[in-house]
């Protein structure tokens, strides 16, 4: 038996003056043993797609190695990292989780502890920073905690 997800997402990108974008279609697919294997299309500008070609058999045997290669050097290369983060930031202040959803995370994270550390409690909520500090009163008057040397302590 088999089964196959498929996934579709477009990311689009300004890389010096130039803009592209990436459509990502990803299968995944289960055989018996539930391996999991991903395949994923990637639409490129030509002048990119040229870069690309000149890359095959010096990066890797074809277009789709070099892209992949090109994808794991970058994320990769620490000197990367602070964009990365930028870039997640930027998804969870786009991204605000709905309320019911919230109050589920923080009440059983708060079960669990008496004092986290206020980058580990933003990191497990998946929440951006900015937004728990602007709600940090009515949160903790909700939840019963409070801020104190940057960890998140039951009152």
């Amino acid at each position: 038996m088999m089964l196959i997800y498929a996934l579709l997402s477009s990311i689009n990108i300004r890389f010096k003056n130039e803009y592209f974008s990436i459509h990502i279609v990803e299968l995944l697919i289960f055989n018996d043993k539930m391996t999991e294997t991903t395949r994923t299309t990637v639409t490129l500008n030509k002048s990119y797609m040229k870069l690309i070609e000149e890359l095959v058999d010096v990066f890797g045997a074809t277009k789709a190695q070099v892209i992949s290669n090109i994808v794991e050097y970058f994320l990769n290369d620490s000197k990367n990292d602070s964009l990365l983060e930028k870039l997640r930031t930027r998804k969870r202040k786009e991204k605000i989780p709905d309320k019911e959803d919230l109050d589920n995370r923080i009440r059983n994270y708060l079960k669990r502890t008496d004092k986290i550390p206020f980058n580990i409690f933003l990191d497990h909520l998946k929440l951006d920073g900015e937004f728990v500090i602007n709600q940090l009163d009515e949160l903790g008057e909700k939840y019963n905690f409070r801020l104190i040397d940057n960890k998140i302590v039951k009152a």
